[in-house]
């Protein structure tokens, strides 16, 4: 099986340009071009993507498509130095954080459901990526996930003004589903 070899000095090459990819895309960002931030983080993501071995939220272990196809890996020689391996597991954290925002903004809010499973894949302790998720389903209405992922986020941050915005909007919604199921029952349930 051929190997893809991704030498320490390879991978620093490849950081460098994540790094300027993600500079690229604050400036977008804060001209509210939230589309081309996306695009800019994104190919962040690329440059860092397989880099360290782990699997996604899906169970891909990013060696899919041609790569996987052609029988080749994405192994190194030799296993990169942990350091290095945590640096970029931080950097992959924070661009995928940076491109669920990004999709939050531009309303692809099943999308940011995906790139945050992806970045609790690397850290699940993440607050902000755990308020991210957690925010994306409260907006689908999906009040047992965003209540689990909100409580990890507030744990961590338990001041953070849109955290404790979401829950107090997570426990009216919770209040009126209570009400609608009651509703529903017309005190059947009461009558037993």
């Amino acid at each position: 099986m051929a190997s893809l070899e991704i030498t320490e000095e390879r991978a620093r090459v490849r950081i460098a340009a994540s790094a300027t990819a993600r500079e690229a895309a604050k400036v977008f960002f804060a001209e509210g071009s939230f589309g081309k931030a996306l695009m800019e983080y994104h190919k962040a993501y690329l440059q860092l993507k397989g880099l360290v071995a782990r699997k996604s939220a899906d169970g891909d272990d990013g060696m899919g498509g041609f790569a996987g196809m052609a029988g080749l890996s994405g192994a190194t020689s030799a296993p990169l130095p942990e350091a290095l391996q945590a640096e970029i597991s931080e950097s992959e954290l924070k661009v995928l954080s940076n491109m669920a925002i990004c999709l939050s903004k531009l309303g692809r809010t099943e999308r940011v459901i995906e790139v945050c499973k992806d970045a609790l894949a690397i850290d699940p302790t993440d607050p902000k990526v755990n308020y991210r998720i957690g925010a994306a389903y409260l907006a689908l209405s999906k009040i047992d996930k965003a209540e689990e992922h909100l409580k990890i986020a507030a744990r961590a941050l338990p001041d953070d003004p849109n955290i404790r915005r979401d829950l107090k909007a997570l426990a009216v919604l919770q209040k009126k589903g209570e009400a609608d199921q009651r509703a529903v029952l017309g005190g059947w349930a009461d009558k037993l």
